[in-house]
């Protein structure tokens, strides 16, 4: 076959990809109190900019499960223990830390999180010697902390005098970000009577306290020590904040903001004293409930998952069905809107709801869907998260537990990295985009949790001397497909072998599978079998050779079944069809790939 129709074929399959890449099961040992069920949780995190932010450590509260984000800000829990609310802790160096929450009324259950640097327009950092105090403040937000001489504790409960770093940060509740960035995400609350209900907001204060190594620090509790807080409030809210407002701190384990204490409005902010460092929220508690459903469809009414809805100061994320559900307090006026969801924006008014009252309001939305199927190495459907990343921005949704799942995009995106999670493996590969009246179909995202081995090879020859290459990571796959090639009256059958990565691109097709060898002598037969066996070498170094073998040797000396590994041998001497003259020797070549089902395209991307 002449290189240009390598290239057309190569051009005109259907993507398919695998990955793999190993996680520790997850453990579930040490169980939350008060354990209703198992559930699958997964989210994104992101900076103040929506820039997802890689290597954030994610803990179930009251359990040893942890995660961490990969590069796209992503995390998974498959199928663990949970009680009937869920707490996640979100922390990473140079970021405050945070806590969302979620009740598990669900199978999947999404939690997203936005994390603030420790220097921000809304947050900042100073230092200062314990045994003489200090304070940090915000002065574009009203929002100050000041710790007085000799009153602070090292872990231990040790009094400590050294250097103090103090991070503080500010929510402030008039802006659409303060769904995000509120910690528990839901506004539930316990009052000073142990009575449940739901806060409204009118300023949030964060405050961190650590010594230089990054341990803890708390107020004395032996000498009741107090920090004297001030907490600024929105200009558009102050004509209704109180005169003394609630202070309430949230409890990292159970997922709830606990009343303490009480603050007092003094001009444009609230100022009060607090017994230890936390997140300090001023709201006005309400005993009584409402409910805000509804449901996010396209033009055609299909449902629309993962899309993110703010219920007044709370947020929520439709399921796989396009449905949302929150609480929120009766008697306050609130809005429930889509903001900047894909360039899509929003808004009803519901005005003020009464107790027990349930107001439903539906969305309709114009964006593109990706749709396609998670599986796992034997075909399988199965639950994972799945999502689309595209020139800074990204989407991802959680498919139901056949494995299938809806993305979300602009309708001018043509071009994506799809990357999907399950607990113990992880799938990524560009996609093209191929939409039929606002939706593409991209073919099965297969997802394996097993370790392929080296495979690499050393090519001599022109601008290589000797040079081993062993980057082809990104591609390990081995399936059967369908060919037919111009003239002849039937398909066939060939063994796909593709791998590839930083270092380039190989394709090895064979007439059958099974252990064997291969030479060039058995290419040059009739029939379209001989025609189609081949290996060739693309994109290699720097100058991305096209080689094309004049000779090779392929071996298969392990043939697994689909999810089990396909490994084997080769060489070549190679030329370029631009410059034939020079020669290329491919020595100690070997690979060894994962097969996948079998399919109408070459396989694509598997990670070890």
């Amino acid at each position: 076959m002449k290189k240009t129709n390598l290239l057309l074929l190569f051009a005109l399959v259907t993507v398919l990809f695998t990955a793999c890449k190993k996680d520790p099961p997850e453990n579930s040992t040490t169980n939350p109190t008060g354990i209703s069920q198992t559930a699958t949780i997964s989210g994104l995190v992101v900076d103040l900019n929506k820039e997802p932010i890689p290597n954030v450590a994610v803990s179930i509260q009251g359990t040893s499960l942890t995660k961490t984000t990969d590069q796209y800000g992503a995390f998974y829990f498959h199928n663990v223990p949970v009680p009937k609310k869920v707490s996640l802790l979100f922390t990473k160096d140079g970021y405050m830390k945070v806590a969302r929450s979620e009740e598990t009324n669900k199978k999947n259950i999404a939690i997203n999180a936005m994390m603030i640097p420790t220097f921000s327009a809304i947050s900042t950092s100073d230092n200062f010697q314990a045994n003489t105090g200090g304070s940090v403040e915000l002065p574009a937000h009203k929002s100050k902390v000041t710790i007085p001489a000799n009153a602070l504790v090292d872990k231990n409960g040790n009094a400590y005098t050294g250097d103090c770093q103090i991070n503080l940060g500010y929510l402030d509740p008039s802006t659409p970000e303060f769904t995000t960035l509120i910690p528990g995400g839901d506004m539930t609350a316990i009052n000073s009577e142990n009575k449940n209900g739901i806060i409204y907001a009118y300023g949030i204060i964060k405050v961190e306290m650590t010594d230089p190594s990054g341990n803890p620090l708390q107020l004395d509790k032996t000498k009741k020590a107090t920090a004297s807080i001030e907490v600024g409030v929105p200009s558009s809210m102050l004509s209704s904040a109180p005169a003394t407002i609630p202070l309430w701190y949230f409890d990292e384990v159970k997922g709830v903001w606990i009343e303490e204490g009480s603050a007092t409005l003094s001009g444009d902010r609230y100022v009060g004293t607090v017994t230890h460092f936390t997140d300090w929220n001023c709201d006005v508690w309400s005993p009584t409930q409402a409910t805000i459903t509804g449901k996010v469809t396209d033009n055609t009414g299909e449902p629309c998952p993962g899309v993110v809805i703010h219920t007044g100061q709370s947020s929520t994320i439709t399921d796989n069905n396009g449905e949302y559900s929150r609480r929120v307090p009766a008697g306050f006026d609130l809005d429930v809107y889509i903001k900047d969801y894909h360039g899509i924006n929003k808004s009803v008014n519901v005005g003020v709801l009464s107790e027990g009252e349930t107001k439903t309001v539906n969305f309709t939305i114009s964006l593109n869907k990706v749709k396609g199927k998670a599986v796992n190495c034997s075909g399988t459907g199965v639950a994972a998260t799945v999502g689309l990343n595209w020139g800074g921005s990204y989407s991802y949704a959680q498919s139901d537990n056949a494995g299938n799942f809806t993305i979300l995009l602009p309708e001018d995106i043509w071009y994506a990295t799809l990357w999907a999670y399950t607990g113990s493996g992880y799938a990524e590969e560009p996609v093209p985009l191929n939409f039929i009246d606002g939706v593409a179909t991209v073919a099965d995202v297969f997802i394996c949790d097993i370790n392929t081995g080296p495979t690499e090879f050393t090519i001599n020859g022109g601008e290589f001397n000797n040079v081993k290459l062993n980057d082809f990571n990104d591609v390990k796959t081995a399936k059967y497909v369908e060919f037919q090639e111009p003239g002849m009256p039937e398909s066939i059958k060939m063994l796909n072998i593709t791998f590839g990565g930083t270092d380039g691109f190989i394709h090895i097709t064979l007439p059958k599978g099974g252990i064997g060898n291969y030479t060039e002598a058995d290419a040059a037969g009739d029939g379209q079998a001989a025609h189609m066996l081949r290996i060739s070498f693309e994109g290699i170094g720097p100058d991305q050779l096209y080689l094309e073998p004049s000779k090779f040797n392929i071996s298969i000396t392990k043939y697994g079944n689909v999810g089990q590994l396909v490994e084997g041998t080769f060489s070549a001497t190679c030329s370029t069809y631009d410059n034939p003259g020079i020669t290329y020797q491919i020595t100690n070549g070997k690979f060894s790939v994962l097969r996948i089902p079998d399919g109408d395209g070459w396989g694509k991307k598997h990670k070890k």
